[in-house]
């Protein structure tokens, strides 16, 4: 029988990777080595045990002797790194392993891969389509005049370094900026970039690759509270065409912008690692996990998922489907009680319910000044989420033109309820 071995310093992707085990796996089969944010997975009943780890170079030697001992009392273990915190601790110690890894990439290529403007060098230099960008870099270079001259308005403003959208902002005006920008205290980010904002939608194009040859891939949007995997043509070629251009190894989820009118696709930033929504491609019948575990096995066609339909609210909030699967015996039904069984996700939940509350009633209204005939009030700033928007002394690199914001994200303690229409080839 064989054995995982899952390593993350973050907990929301260290879910999505059990989740996705549990797909096909016991949790007697699953040991977590988790990091300190990520610590209260233990809880979860995901796992069927859990060790800590820093994944800091310090803590390697720790490391190597916590997965060899592992890999002495356990058959056929695998390790499975969440994000790139340990896939890069995974990489430093590679040499002294006497356990195998899903395939990775290199920690020089995953380093560039995680910054949005080593990104955006990664993909001007393969010459794919990227919005028009200004490297800032600290926060007392940003020159708004400077910005909004080359970039138009509105245009986004982000960190590098940062992942789940923080620290994004779309700037629409001067005043915005004196309050939301300017002040130390409110906007605390450095190491910035600026891109030109493109009115549009956002994808993700997910893919497993081994050494540039992509062996599975999906394209996805985020509608309303749910997932849904698509066809789009020019997403699917950039995003093969990076792979091929950096013989990447391993997975990715890249994150895109479809401009309105056009319907040009622009590559924004990637995660070289699982993503927050890795369940999403499993339930509709498309597992990466499983498929980075998979021996190498070359195909003339990838396998992609270009249909389906996934419910993010977690399973407790959606009593309509709890006798559907609470005794189905498939790959939902597993997904959906590992999901309901996680406590660790409902204490997520809680901490969500106002905003979720406030959101619930937005929408009401909305649909309540429409029958009006009046159009509801527009916040001043919209929230946003993916791309980004700042300036340094002026070193500007035009890329092939804009970038953008997002819907807003549904509950991150949400995991599994699905839908059907889904397609796998």
């Amino acid at each position: 029988m064989a054995h995982y071995i899952v390593l993350s310093y973050c907990k929301r992707l260290l879910r999505q990777v059990l989740l996705s085990l549990r797909e096909f796996a016991d949790p007697r089969q699953i040991v977590a080595i988790a990091g300190p944010q990520a610590r209260d997975m233990r809880w979860s009943g995901l796992a069927g045990r859990h060790l800590p780890a820093t994944f800091a170079p310090q803590d390697d030697d720790r490391l190597v002797t916590m997965v060899n001992t592992l890999g002495a009392l356990l058959q056929d273990p695998v390790l499975i790194p969440a994000d790139c915190d340990a896939a890069m601790a995974l990489n430093r110690v590679g040499g002294h392993l006497a356990v195998r890894s899903i395939p990775l990439a290199p920690n020089p290529l995953l380093a560039r891969l995680n910054d949005k403007w080593g990104f955006h060098g990664i993909c001007r230099e393969a010459g794919l389509r990227v919005p028009r960008t200004v490297h800032v870099g600290r926060k007392d270079n940003l020159d708004y005049d400077a910005l909004a001259a080359q970039l138009g308005l509105p245009f986004v403003l982000k960190p590098t370094n940062q992942a789940g959208s923080n620290g994004v902002l779309v700037v629409h005006g001067h005043e915005q900026w004196m309050r939301q920008v300017v002040p130390d205290n409110v906007y605390r980010f450095d190491s910035l970039i600026a891109q030109q904002y493109v009115p549009g939608v956002d994808l993700c194009f997910s893919f497993l690759a081994r050494d540039g040859d992509v062996a599975a891939f999906s394209i996805q949007q985020r509608v309303g509270p749910t997932i849904r995997f698509l066809e789009n043509a020019e997403l699917e070629m950039l995003g093969l065409r990076l792979a091929e251009a950096t013989r990447y190894s391993g997975v990715m989820n890249i994150d895109a912008r479809v401009e309105e009118g056009s319907g040009r696709v622009f590559l924004i930033e990637s995660n070289p690692r699982f993503w927050a929504s890795l369940a999403a491609s499993v339930w509709c019948g498309l597992n990466f996990v499983a498929e980075s575990i998979a021996p190498v096995e070359r195909r003339a066609v990838p396998r992609r998922l270009t249909a389906g339909v996934y419910y993010e609210r977690h399973p407790v909030m959606r009593p309509s489907v709890w006798l559907r699967y609470a005794f189905d015996s498939g790959r939902e039904g597993r997904m959906w009680r590992a999901a309901m069984g996680d406590v660790t996700s409902l204490k997520d939940v809680i901490r969500q319910l106002p905003e979720m509350g406030r959101n619930y009633s937005s929408r009401k209204l909305a649909a309540i000044t429409g029958l009006l005939g009046r159009k509801p009030a527009q916040p001043a700033v919209p929230a946003i989420h993916a791309s980004g928007v700042s300036v340094s002394g002026l070193s500007a690199v035009a890329g092939n033109d804009a970038q953008a914001a997002d819907l807003p994200a549904m509950a991150a303690g949400s995991e599994i309820d699905g839908g059907d229409d889904r397609r796998v080839v």
